[in-house]
């Protein structure tokens, strides 16, 4: 989908997956030995064979943040794709305005998304158990969360 629509999510966290069933309600489970997943990826079709048992599909939601334009790539970050704190690559945090949009947050929460499956360890609170915010920082915020535009 971000190379070819120009997707990118700014959002993706486990809150944000869904499971839902791959069977289909209209055949008896017992009919078939697996249930078969087909999926494109530029011209090549996988198929993917699951145990009817364990069928899931997983989706991504909450598209609030997400950008489609392929165009936004190098463009830099706006508040708009700011989502929770936990989930915000470092360079948004460091680099403020100079950073750039691209599939990058996308692939560092996925990141986060893995080590708290793999692990089973909450990774928000291992990353900022340690981190204090800045009085210049919070004195800017304050600023910028009191004002009526977010032009500071």
């Amino acid at each position: 989908a971000s190379d070819r629509f120009g997707l990118k999510h700014y959002d993706v966290k486990l809150l944000n997956f869904f499971l839902q069933s791959a069977l289909d309600p209209s055949i008896a489970v017992d009919s078939h030995p697996n249930v078969v997943l087909r999926y494109g990826v530029g011209s090549h079709v996988f198929r993917l064979r699951m145990d009817p048992k364990n069928a899931h599909i997983a989706k991504l939601a909450d598209y609030g943040t997400s950008v489609l334009r392929s165009n936004a790539d190098g463009q830099p970050v706006s508040l708009g794709q700011f989502t929770t704190l936990e989930n915000t690559p470092p360079d948004y945090l460091i680099l403020g305005n100079a950073s750039e949009q691209g599939i990058g947050h996308d692939c560092f929460g996925l990141g986060l998304c893995m080590l708290h499956l793999f692990t089973g360890h909450g990774p928000y609170e291992e990353i900022l158990d340690e981190v204090v915010c800045p009085d210049n920082f919070k004195a800017k915020l304050r600023k910028i969360w009191k004002s009526a535009s977010h032009d500071v």
